[in-house]
This record gives C-alpha cells, sequence and structure tokens, in this order.
C-alpha cells in the first residue's frame, strides 16, 4: 500500500523539483520543507532533527493513517464532552427558571406559605446571579474566545485534500487546470451583476461544495445574500469569514455597512474602523465612518472621514455629495457649493448635488438661483428627498408655509423619518398660528433625534407664544445643554423673561447671544424692548436702530421706535415710524394702534378713532384698540359709547386696569357710584401705586359720602 501510495503521487522535492523525494519530517519545529530529497539531505537542511523525526517516504501514509485516528478520538471526546456541557446547562437554564420566574398572577394569588418559600428563593436570587456571572458565564465567555481563535488557526481555507471521490471524479482534467472553477465563479459574478442573485447563489455552493472554506466564494455568496436584502445571512458568512482570516478587510467592511443600514452607529463604526487598521487606504470605510457621524450629527468629525475618503478616492461622487451635505448642516454654504459643484461638472443632471446646492443659495439669500435648481432636482429625480425638502425651505422663505407643508410631507411620503422635514413641517405650523399640531411635528422629530436642538427649540417657541413661559424656559434650556451656543435659544430665554417682567435677567440673555453673533437682529431688538420697558427709552432707541443697521426692514424695531417717541412726547415722529412698519407690513395691529394713541394724544380724537378701527378690522380682539376707542369717546364725552367700547375690552380681559378705571370714570359721570367703586377696588388691587385711580377712589367715596 505504501509503494501504490508512493508511486500515485510520485513526490518531487521542491528545492530540487527534477529529484524525487525520499524523506519526510515530523518535527513540529522544523522550517525547512517536510518532504525533501537526498541533495536537501546533503545540504543539512534537518541536520539537527535527523535520528528522530525523519522518516522514509514509505512510511508517510501510515502516519498520516495513525494521526488521523487521534484526531477522530480528540473530536470524539470534544463532541461528548459539549453534549454533556450543553445538558447540564439546559438542566441549570430550566432550574433558573422554575425557582426565580414567577408570573405576577401567580404571585397575587400566592397561599401565605407559598409567599414565604418564594422569599426564601428570591433573597437568594442576587448571591446565586453573582455566582453565575463569575463562575459560569465569564469563564464560558473565555472558552468562546480560546474556541475562535483556536478554529482560526485551523486556517481551513488552505485546505485542499477533503474532496470526495466523487467530486474529485467529476471534471477532473478541468478542476486540475482550474479552468471549471473560474467559469463557474465569474458566471456567479456576472449574474450578480445583473441581479439574478438567486442564481449565483446556487453556483457559489456547489463551488463550496467542493471548497467549502473558499473565502472569495463564501464572501461573494454573502454579497449575494445582501443583494437580496438577507442581511442576516450575508453578516453571518462575513463573521465565519473574519473568523477564519481576521484580515479579511473587506468582511469587516461589509458587516460595517449593513449595520449602518440598520442604524447601529456605533457597532459599525467599530467594524469600519477594524477595516482601516488592516488597510488604511479603504475610502469605503473611510466614507461608512463619515456617514455614521453625520446621522449622529457629528458633522465636524464625519467632515474629516469624508475629506480623508475623498483624497483616496478623488472620482467618487458619492463621497462629494456628502461633504457637501455635511458643509451645508455647518452652515458653510459656499464650501458646500464648491464640493456640489464638482459633482455637477461632472454629473449636469444629478438631482441630490442640485438641490443641496439650492438649499445653500437659500441661505445666501439667492431665492431665484435657488428656485431653479430645486425645481430641476424632482424633475431630474421623483423620489429627490433632498429636493422636495428644499423647495419646502424656499416656500417657507416667502412666507408660503400652507405650500411648504406641501413639500415637506412629499419628503416625508418618501422617507418618514426624514427628520429635517418634519422639523420644518412644525416650524410652518407654529408661523400660523397652529401651535399644538406644531408641538406634535417638533415631537416627532425628537422621536427619532431626542437630541435635534431644533425641535427642542421649536417647541420652546411654541410654549413661549401660547404664553406658557416656564415650560418654554425648560425646552430652551434643553436645547442648550446640546449646544450652549445656539443663539435661537438664548434669545428664546431673553424673550420669555421679558415676558415674564424679568427685564434685567432678558437682558443677560440677549447679550449671550450677541456675544455668539453680534448681528443677530432679534436680540439687539430685544434688548431695545427691555430698556424701553425699563422707561430707558433713549438706550432703548439706539439698540432698535442697532437692529435696523443690520434690517432696514424690521417691522418691529421700527414700531419700537416709534413707541419710545410717543413715550417721550414725540408725537409727530412716533406716527412716522409708525408709519414705516406699516409700510412694510400694513397689517401690523400695533403700529395701526400706535397711530391711533399718538392722534389721540393730539387730541384728534376722530382720526384715532379710525386707526383704531383699522387695528380691530384685522383683530377684532385687540384690547389695547378696543380700550383706545373707549378713551377717544370718553375724552368726547360720549360716555353711553364709551361704556361699550371698555367693556368689550373687559369681555375679552377682565383684568384690563385701563378699561376698569375708564369704565368706572363714565360711571361716575352718570352718578352710578356704587359700581364705579367696585370697578376701581378691582383695578386698584390689579395696580396699587395708580395715582388715577386713587383720586378716582376718591372721587367716589367722597360721592357716597354727601
Amino acid at each position: 500500500m505504501n509503494q501504490k501510495f508512493q508511486q500515485k503521487l510520485d513526490f518531487k522535492c521542491k528545492d530540487h523539483p527534477q529529484t524525487s523525494a525520499i524523506f519526510w519530517c515530523k518535527s513540529i519545529d522544523c522550517r525547512e520543507n517536510r518532504i525533501f530529497c537526498i541533495n536537501c539531505q546533503k545540504q543539512q537542511k534537518h541536520y539537527q532533527h535527523f535520528i528522530d523525526d525523519v522518516d522514509d517516504i514509505n512510511q508517510l501514509n501510515q502516519f498520516l493513517i495513525t494521526k488521523s485516528k487521534y484526531s477522530k478520538d480528540l473530536i470524539t471526546e470534544c463532541q461528548l464532552q459539549y453534549k454533556s456541557t450543553v445538558q447540564s446547562y439546559e438542566q441549570l437554564i430550566s432550574g433558573l427558571n422554575y425557582k426565580f420566574r414567577i408570573q405576577e398572577d401567580k404571585i397575587n394569588e400566592f397561599e401565605p406559605n407559598q409567599a414565604l418559600t418564594a422569599l426564601d428563593s428570591l433573597v437568594l436570587f442576587d448571591d446565586m446571579k453573582i455566582h453565575i456571572k463569575s463562575n459560569i458565564i465569564g469563564p464560558l465567555q473565555k472558552i468562546q474566545k480560546i474556541l475562535d481563535d483556536l478554529y482560526m488557526q485551523l486556517e481551513l481555507q488552505t485546505i485542499k485534500y477533503q474532496i470526495s471521490d466523487q467530486q474529485r471524479a467529476t471534471n477532473q482534467i478541468d478542476y486540475q487546470k482550474g479552468s471549471f472553477f473560474l467559469y463557474l465563479f465569474f458566471l456567479a459574478i456576472s449574474l450578480n451583476i445583473i441581479n439574478k442573485s438567486n442564481d449565483a447563489i446556487q453556483i457559489f455552493d456547489k463551488l463550496l461544495l467542493i471548497d467549502p472554506f473558499n473565502l472569495e466564494f463564501m464572501y461573494q455568496k454573502a454579497n449575494s445574500l445582501n443583494k437580496l436584502n438577507k442581511q442576516q445571512e450575508a453578516q453571518q458568512i462575513y463573521t465565519n469569514i473574519i473568523k477564519i482570516n481576521p484580515q479579511h478587510e473587506l468582511s469587516y467592511q461589509e458587516i460595517g455597512d449593513i449595520l449602518r443600514e440598520q442604524k447601529s452607529y456605533q457597532k459599525a463604526k467599530e467594524y469600519y474602523e477594524k477595516c482601516i487598521q488592516i488597510n488604511n487606504n479603504n475610502s469605503a470605510s473611510q466614507f461608512g465612518i463619515g456617514e455614521c457621524l453625520k446621522e449622529t450629527y457629528k458633522y465636524n468629525e464625519a467632515l474629516e472621514y469624508y475629506i480623508k475618503a475623498i483624497q483616496i478616492s478623488q472620482s467618487n461622487l458619492l463621497y462629494l455629495q456628502s461633504q457637501g451635505d455635511c458643509l451645508r448642516a455647518l452652515e458653510r454654504y459656499q464650501e458646500a457649493i464648491e464640493a456640489y459643484n464638482v459633482i455637477l461638472s461632472n454629473q449636469p443632471k444629478n438631482a441630490d448635488a442640485s438641490a443641496g446646492k439650492g438649499i445653500c443659495l437659500l441661505y445666501l439669500n439667492k431665492y431665484k438661483e435657488a428656485e431653479v435648481l430645486l425645481k430641476n432636482s424632482f424633475t431630474l429625480k421623483l423620489d429627490c428627498i433632498l429636493g422636495y425638502y428644499g423647495y419646502g425651505l424656499y416656500l417657507y422663505f416667502q412666507d408660503q408655509y400652507q405650500d411648504a407643508i406641501k413639500y415637506f410631507v412629499k419628503a416625508l411620503d418618501i422617507n418618514p423619518q426624514h427628520i429635517h422635514s418634519l422639523n420644518w413641517k412644525g416650524n410652518c405650523l407654529r408661523l400660523i398660528n397652529d401651535y399644538q399640531q406644531a408641538l406634535e411635528w417638533y415631537q416627532k422629530a425628537l422621536d427619532i433625534n431626542p437630541q435635534y436642538v431644533q425641535s427642542l427649540n421649536g417647541k420652546g417657541e411654541c410654549l413661549r407664544l401660547m404664553n406658557d413661559y416656564q415650560q418654554a424656559l425648560e425646552w430652551y434650556q434643553k436645547a442648550l445643554d446640546i449646544n450652549p451656543q445656539y443663539v435661537h435659544s438664548l434669545d428664546g430665554k431673553g424673550d420669555c423673561l421679558r415676558l415674564m417682567n424679568d427685564y434685567q435677567q432678558a437682558l443677560e440673555w440677549y447679550q449671550k447671544a450677541l456675544d455668539i453673533n453680534p448681528q443677530y437682529v432679534y436680540s439687539l431688538y430685544g434688548k431695545g424692548e427691555c430698556l424701553r420697558l425699563m422707561n430707558d427709552y433713549q438706550q432703548a432707541l439706539e439698540w432698535y436702530q442697532k437692529a435696523l443697521d443690520i434690517n432696514p426692514q424690521y417691522a418691529y424695531s421700527l414700531y419700537g421706535k416709534g413707541e419710545c417717541l410717543v413715550q417721550m412726547n414725540h408725537y409727530q415722529q412716533a406716527l412716522e415710524w409708525y408709519q414705516k412698519a406699516l409700510d412694510i407690513n400694513p397689517q401690523y395691529v400695533q403700529s395701526l394702534n400706535g397711530k391711533g394713541n399718538c392722534l389721540a394724544l393730539m387730541n384728534d380724537y376722530q382720526q384715532a378713532l379710525e386707526w383704531y378701527q383699522k387695528a380691530l378690522d384685522i383683530n377684532p380682539q385687540y384690547v389695547p384698540s378696543l380700550y383706545g376707542k373707549g378713551e377717544c369717546l370718553r375724552l368726547m364725552n360720549d360716555y353711553q359709547q364709551a361704556l361699550e367700547w371698555f367693556q368689550k375690552a373687559l369681555d375679552i380681559n377682565p383684568q384690563n386696569v385701563y378699561s376698569l378705571y375708564g369704565k368706572a370714570y363714565c360711571l361716575l359721570q352718570y352718578g352710578q357710584y356704587g359700581d364705579a367703586q367696585l370697578l376701581l377696588e378691582n383695578a386698584y388691587y390689579l395696580s396699587p401705586d395708580n395715582k388715577i385711580i386713587d383720586e378716582l377712589l376718591l372721587q367716589c367715596i367722597n360721592s357716597l359720602n354727601q
């Protein structure tokens, strides 16, 4: 048999290919070729262990048979131990279930003795838990690591001798040449390319029957499964490949891609990093880490990885798109446009690059160019989320909130979790005064990302507009806990504190916003408002003007200047500033009312009544104008009509001090001292330092005592 074995194989020496091998070496430490010829022996390559470890080639067959039997014994022992261990482990799990897991409904029906027994058992649970974790789970984890390491050491991909007689007989010549292997392999890859992945898998399965640990066959089969969205099966094969060859970089990359698609960004990042440790020039993994960071809103860090990916693969337009999107998120619009322009110079009809550039142009106030690009983007690509979202932004900036909502909804129809569209739909609803609905859409965004600063701020804005200042402050603070430099929330806190009459604190928060952005108009205006309400009209005028230097069309500051000038008795100038505000927004109720106030103070009551009415035509429940009409009529001695308008104001706000004492004054003229006294007492309770109320109360009491 030994002679037959030798003749059949006809061993040739690797170092001397023309010479037949006649020796073989079994030394574990030997680094020379194990099968060698007489020439190698003359060169004393196995000199140190020749006597103990070198045998005649005819004895090789018997050695292989004997060793194979030894391995069989070890494998059998492993199998028996495995079964025994699993049986004991299952027995323990069953016992733990029986002793410690008790259903709540059973506990509720316990007899006293059952409760006592359960108590005895469950009191011991913590000790049992520590014991099991220390002495079973911990050691098993170590054993698992040892098993995985041993599996890698087997280097199964190098094994070529486990081919059955039937497999060997089939196409023996072709297999020896390798051509049939290659034909099937490339056929399967071709099928994969034309989306016939099921057919490709069948071929890879046949190839793996012949060579079950061929890493390339395994890898390509996993890729086919991946294309069929069978990610779990694919991931298992990629994992098996890594166990066989821990340096298989593409398997790490593919697992990273699967985990990223499943939104397991941290785990995905870890696999990409392992891939990069093997090959720092793997651009796909550099890009993958960038995507993970971008999806978790770490834009600055993401940008570093996109730059690395682009340096490795400069022609990859997908990398440039993500770089542009990242720069856009960081409000670095000009740089983002440069990235999008590179894409568009190569692919003029790239929808996503057109949309990204369009959005940047919006923020640079180039609305016409932006509109063209955004419309073009969803014409080029019907499911261009970025295009629909961007066009929604365009309409939002044109104050067309209802139309904007339609486009945000189109983006959400494609991707219901597009967080920016959820947030901006909330913004639109807030600006059309549908605060409750807006809160719901902000919450939908926060359900996806609880740290999405814009939606945290949006909730604060809604609550402020609903006059729930305390709650609003809490949501602004949540935004600031994540981004302490988020100017909108700093300003929002200032607004809340101002509306709560805490002007000094409000000024501090406005200043914090201005320390970050000295040209933030809303905070410049906010400081002006606080100073006006603190009766520092000259300073207030300066801050209103600072806001107007940046935005001459900012109606609130124009109105604020009018208010200050009224208090400084410059009525004619005040009228001019109110009119400037109305030139920008003819329906600005406060400015219409302000003109009425000025005219009333100039004793032009008839004209004043007309301006108050203009305000009430827009907002019939605007209390200052209702009161203003009452006051004009009172000063015109039309007490009956005046009473009606004061009452209209009080029907909306029963605590309006001016209407309370205005109505009381009219009642005094009709001799209704008792009713007048009740109104004045209410007014005094609300405003105890008001001299007008004091005088009217004294007049009322004197009249009642006569």
